[in-house]
């Protein structure tokens, strides 16, 4: 399904049509067409088109994707343009799709703004329809960590160096290169690493992140996960221990479905549901660079275990490490979908399912399966 990230359409039933894509059926969006002149959303295009089915969604005809031409018609554009929709965020409505961008970047009060669009030195954020009256009173000088002093626990006073950054690099294992939060600054704050962050990431100047171990709000999250729409360096984010839930997760997934250089997503021991999943699988059917998700230590049952499996056997080619080590809501009844798995996988290359909630009889089923059946190189960890 083709993406439209921060606006729904408006009485789509009165929709024409002939401007609908036959497999998403919502308006065209980056349309292409294809040899035997039928036209489809190109995201949903690439998802039709697996190995094995090379044929045309309507009239069944072989195409092939040096087949697909982008639609430049600038009539056609128009009319596409010209459909109304309503913002999610501030839900106004009648907005014609063509404006969308434009009012998200100019008009939309409930879009979150940071404070460093009018002033280098302001570490604020919040909602447009505040940052005036905040630039009224705003009289901070952003330091990435302001000297103070703060009482600790054993009631000791200490003073943390204007001088101090809030990143550090290092080498940990596999000899990767990491950028993560000095461990010098305990007490640097949610907020401050959250604009650090944002900062690290629009700016081009992290590949690899990990912030173990710091808790980050939902709404914080919502900021990096802005940032990681237009990331082209990023490829690693380790996010364990972040305190990350449900909404989180739909805040970054939503934001790397498409266009994304990330490679490796690692949630580790937080708070993700199979709701949580579900915005994970949403975004595995667009995403095709994302090579490893790590969901060990999460509250994540059999019914997120099939959802994933399905999207990476139906629609994700390009994941090759899965792990979900150590949810204990996951039982024997999971079974049914790892011998699903099993016999249809086409790319995964390693399931991790150690510490997980099975008896040492479905074990033993699920690798006699595997030696019977499995057609790859899976690798299943139990």
């Amino acid at each position: 399904m083709a993406t439209n990230i921060g606006y729904k359409y408006e009485n789509e039933d009165s929709i024409d049509s002939n401007l609908k894509c036959a497999i998403c059926n919502e308006p065209f969006i980056d349309h292409v067409v294809t040899e035997c002149q039928h036209l489809f959303c190109s995201q949903c295009s690439n998802l039709w088109m697996k190995p094995d089915q090379l044929t045309c969604p309507i009239c069944r005809k072989t195409i092939f994707r040096h087949g697909l031409k982008p639609i430049t018609m600038i009539s056609f554009i128009s009319i596409l343009n010209q459909v109304f929709g309503k913002c999610i965020l501030c839900n106004q409505s009648h907005i014609q799709r063509g404006n969308f961008q434009d009012h998200i970047d100019k008009i939309c009060p409930n879009k979150i703004t940071i404070g460093t669009a009018s002033t280098d030195d302001c570490l604020w954020m919040g909602f447009r329809e505040e940052l005036q009256a905040h630039l009224n009173t705003c009289r901070s000088s952003r330091r990435q960590i302001k000297e103070r002093t703060i009482k600790n626990q054993e009631n000791d006073i200490e003073t943390i160096s204007t001088c101090q950054p809030i990143f550090k690099q290092g080498t940990f294992t596999d000899n990767i290169t990491f950028t993560f939060v000095n461990p010098a600054l305990r007490h640097v704050s949610d907020q401050e690493i959250t604009m650090a962050v944002y900062e690290l990431i629009i700016n081009d100047q992290c590949t690899n992140l990990n912030l173990f171990g710091h808790y980050i709000s939902p709404e914080n999250f919502s900021i990096i996960a802005s940032a990681l729409s237009n990331n082209t360096s990023l490829k690693i984010l380790e996010l364990g221990q972040c305190n990350v839930n449900d909404s989180a997760v739909q805040f970054l997934a939503s934001n790397i479905s498409t266009h994304n250089y990330l490679e490796c997503l690692e949630l580790y021991d937080n708070w993700i549901t199979d709701i949580g999943v579900e915005y994970l699988v949403n975004m595995l059917q667009l995403n095709q660079l994302l090579s490893q998700l790590k969901l060990a230590y999460n509250k994540i049952s059999n019914q997120g275990v099939s959802m994933l499996i399905k999207v990476i056997v139906n629609h994700n080619s390009k994941l090759k490490y899965l792990n979900l080590e150590g949810n204990k809501l996951i039982d024997n009844s999971c079974i049914y979908s790892i011998f699903y798995l099993i016999k249809n996988n086409r790319a995964l290359l390693k399931l991790n399912m150690e510490n997980c909630n099975l008896s040492w009889y479905i074990k033993v089923l699920i690798i006699f399966y595997r030696k019977i059946f499995s057609l790859t190189n899976l690798e299943i960890l139990l």
